[in-house]
């Protein structure tokens, strides 16, 4: 299976016990890392779990995060603008709450990251973002940043309706899939893509591992 390349790739890799003691193992690692509005342990089980299920042999780790959040994440890219080769990104979706929600990963590409759009995000009086790779003023969406294959028109209605606590303006020039974020399911994509996450009705619970070829 090559793993790294330009396609995305969902598969159902994980059973309901892979997802079940994932989950259990999460519940049970507190005290949890906080910030963000996010919930984080370290991702060594996850990482050992999936790494005995799919082949990776002539890949190496790099890092991830198993997290549960509340908030959807902004359109943001993953790889380091230092970072040689392709970074495949994995996202292994464990548990969310009420509707299923999904992660949509756009076609457009950006080479100078990591780096989150902030969109119409306000900071609040006193609020500290604890890193530093969120960008807002000038650059708060990713029409205005030089991004790859923009579209030059509106985003389709379909995506701009799952993605719609945005303004659809903010969002013009993207296209790309939404991926349902299905607890078993692994879906792999290159680095340098921007994706986010659809609305969420409760804590979404997953795990992200990121690899790049030896």
């Amino acid at each position: 299976m090559n793993l790294i390349n330009k396609q995305t790739q969902e598969l159902s890799l994980l059973s309901k016990d892979d997802i079940d003691n994932l989950a259990a193992h999460f519940d049970e690692s507190k005290p949890y890392d906080e910030k963000n509005g996010m919930k984080k342990v370290h991702p060594e089980m996850g990482r050992s779990l999936v790494e005995s299920i799919v082949n990776l042999d002539g890949y190496q780790w790099i890092g991830g995060n198993f997290y549960e959040h509340v908030h959807p994440y902004f359109p943001h890219v993953d790889k380091h603008k230092m970072q040689e080769g392709n970074v495949m990104v994995m996202v292994i979706p464990i548990r969310y709450t009420g509707r299923m929600p999904s992660l949509v990963i756009f076609d457009q590409e950006y080479y100078e990251g990591p780096y989150t759009w902030m969109m119409d995000w306000k900071r609040k009086e006193g609020q500290v973002l604890k890193f530093d790779t969120n960008k807002m003023g000038h650059e708060n969406y990713p029409a205005l940043s030089n991004i790859t294959k923009k579209t030059g028109k509106p985003i389709e209605d379909h995506l701009a309706k799952e993605l719609d606590m945005y303004p659809k303006e903010m969002l013009h020039s993207l296209s790309g899939k939404s991926h349902s974020f299905r607890p078993g399911n692994v879906i792999m994509f290159d680095g340098a893509r921007i994706h986010a996450t659809t609305k969420l009705d409760g804590p979404k619970l997953g795990l992200t591992l990121r690899y790049v070829k030896k």
